[in-house]
């Protein structure tokens, strides 16, 4: 198993919460390179799960999850974009704000295919 120095040797300043689910328990660690923030999750056995790149630019999404997203819901505003790189692949999340102010977030693979939209508020899958 790879441990976060492993993974990050450069990095000394961050920031560890320990979490907890109804399915299992986690470690984060946030830490910063530049302006960019990221958060490292491994699992409570040390498995590495996820690296999230945070408030990245829509620039930095493929063009082709970018037209999805304004062809399904055109009177959405993006609020946020982040990229998540897992043992699954590299998979981007979308959140956008409607109109009426409600939030929601949407998930996509790095080749454009639509995994799952949930309501943030409401937890509920569309």
């Amino acid at each position: 198993m790879i441990t976060f120095k492993e993974m990050y040797p450069n990095i000394t300043t961050y920031e560890c919460c320990k979490r907890r689910s109804v399915e299992y328990n986690w470690c984060e660690f946030i830490f910063q390179i530049g302006s960019q923030k990221y958060e490292v999750e491994f699992a409570e056995n040390g498995t590495w799960l996820e690296t999230e790149e945070e408030h990245i630019p829509v620039e930095s999404v493929p063009h082709f999850i970018i037209s999805d997203i304004q062809s399904r819901f055109p009177a959405a505003q993006i609020e946020e974009c982040e990229r998540e790189f897992t043992s699954q692949g590299t998979f981007y999340e979308i959140d956008l704000i409607f109109p009426d102010g409600g939030t929601s977030e949407f998930y996509y693979d790095d080749e454009g295919n639509f995994l799952q939209g949930r309501n943030r508020y409401e937890d509920g899958e569309f």
